[in-house]
């Protein structure tokens, strides 16, 4: 862990409770680092928010409905566990992905960052690329790690989405058992990368203990879905874009990634042969190595 829990803020900003962390150097170049599906700010890898906090100054965030952000629904969502991956007309959605998106100005805004590059990964991308889009002005590098490409669905495999839906619901209200389905789907996702089996488990059990909120996953996946097409407005992102993506991501299939290369003027598009769909150190290397390309024109 880079910083305690001391130095996390959580503010009310434009309305809503938004926890946030700033780590790195003041002066430097802002990076906002945006989590994926239930995931929280504490999930980055340590490697790589050191890689980028030696030259940046990076702001993580808890997502709405994650950590310890606000949450916009109960914690258990009775209709969670019969979630189709392949619906195309969501309903009852308590928000959407352009929703988030206001999230990141306004905490921007009240931080008074005027400037920033962006850094998503899978739903995070997602929010990034509507951040990038709506706010050219404003945003001045964006990169997508294991993201969409603006349309649906995400192309996961059965398996993955079966996984998905094992951490939206905890129909016994047992912490014990959603902790070890939290873990499983850990495991999952890592797929063939190296990992400690007892440190992956006490990181999962922190995570409950930090947020356990199943109905959030929820709902974010629910917005993810219930969002509109997007290619229209991926064409209209005209910043250095980075997209890096693994050949074995089983929840985001990586010909997302290639139409978010054909929709992008400036991006740059990197396959990873055999990355999955997790967040790694090896993803903060090409980020900083890409970032430093990009400031040194």
């Amino acid at each position: 862990m880079l910083f305690k829990a001391s130095e996390e803020k959580n503010e009310v900003i434009n309305g809503k409770q938004i926890c946030y962390v700033e780590i790195g150097q003041s002066a430097s170049p802002v990076l906002i680092l945006i989590v994926g599906l239930g995931m929280q700010l504490v999930e980055w890898p340590v490697g790589f928010i050191q890689a980028l906090s030696r030259k940046y100054r990076l702001v993580l965030l808890d997502n709405r409905d994650a950590g310890k952000s606000a949450r916009y629904g109960p914690v258990h969502e009775e209709t969670a566990k019969n979630f189709d991956w392949h619906l195309s007309d969501i309903r009852g959605m308590e928000y959407d992905l352009f929703d988030m998106a206001v999230d990141i100005i306004d905490l921007a805004d009240h931080l008074s960052i005027r400037k920033f590059s962006c850094i998503g990964f899978s739903m995070g991308g997602m929010i990034a690329q509507i951040v990038a889009a709506q706010h050219r002005e404003r945003v001045e590098a964006l990169a997508c790690l294991c993201s969409s490409g603006g349309t649906l669905p995400l192309g996961a495999t059965k398996e993955a989405e079966s996984v998905m839906n094992e951490t939206m619901h905890n129909a016994r209200h047992d912490i014990e058992t959603y902790t070890y389905r939290l873990f499983k789907s850990s495991q999952y996702f890592l797929g063939n990368a190296p990992f400690d089996t007892k440190k992956l488990f006490i990181e999962t059990q922190k995570l409950v203990e930090r947020s356990y909120n199943p109905g959030g996953i929820f709902r974010q996946a629910k917005a993810i879905y219930g969002t509109t097409d997007r290619q229209k407005l991926l064409e209209q992102i005209h910043v250095p874009t980075l997209i890096l993506h693994g050949m074995e991501d089983t929840c985001i299939h990586h010909t997302h990634a290639e139409n978010t290369k054909r929709l992008i003027s400036l991006a740059r598009l990197e396959l990873l042969p055999k990355h999955g769909h997790y967040l790694s150190d090896e993803l903060g290397m090409r980020v900083l190595n890409w970032l430093a390309e990009v400031h040194s024109k």
